[in-house]
């Protein structure tokens, strides 16, 4: 409990003071559509299959989240989604520091680290941008918050939620093709309707001569 407390207050605390506020808040669509992602992804978070009190499944969406915004808003974004389903579930807030590692950290680190892949792709094609941020970057996501699960699990000797994930192993199989198709089709569809607002997208790069 008091790890997921401290590492989740490390982590906002630092997505905080890295945050690009002054262009964020520059262009006031980027804000509005920054507000209805995060209230968008909570509510898709309530749309969940429970393991155990503290174990669930559900969509993700964190990767997209990282392609429009930038690592530091997709977790401040997580933070408020994570806040509204502790709202409306009532989670027990002893596991809230657990919840935000595997339902924000993880995925926005694995979204990250997908991203990087992207960017270093020498292909200049627009479909790099969309099939492999978005459908395989998300289910890059999917694996990556699974495996950091585990690893936590085992470090701290949580062997019945070691045992609770390989149970329901097959949960995050069959999730891999809804989270890339959701972040795949969020990404391609902000990216071709308003290119400026997605951070990580370079229009000189894919559509460039």
């Amino acid at each position: 409990m008091w790890f997921g407390f401290i590492a989740s207050a490390v982590i906002v605390l630092a997505a905080l003071i890295f945050a690009p506020w002054r262009s964020f808040f520059s262009v006031s669509h980027r804000v509005l559509l920054w507000l209805a992602y995060s209230a968008i992804m909570g509510f898709v978070w309530l749309l969940k299959v429970e393991l155990s009190a503290v174990i669930v499944v559900h969509l993700s969406m964190m990767s997209a989240a990282v392609f429009l915004f930038g690592l530091p808003l997709a977790i401040i974004a997580g933070v408020f989604g994570l806040v509204a389903v502790q709202l409306v579930m009532a989670i027990d807030l002893h596991n809230l520091g657990l919840n935000f590692l595997l339902s924000v950290a993880y995925p926005v680190f694995g979204a990250a680290i997908a991203l990087q892949v992207v960017t270093r792709i020498p292909f200049n094609n627009l479909f790099v941008f969309i099939l492999g941020g978005g459908f395989f970057g998300a289910v890059f996501t999917v694996i990556f918050t699974v495996i950091n699960a585990y690893a936590i699990f085992w470090i701290f000797n949580a062997w019945s939620l070691e045992v609770i994930l390989e149970d329901h192993f097959w949960l995050y199989g069959m999730s891999l093709f809804p989270e890339g198709f959701i972040n795949g089709a969020t990404i391609s569809t902000i990216t071709v309707l308003w290119p400026d607002l997605v951070k990580s997208y370079d229009d000189k790069r894919y559509l460039g001569d």
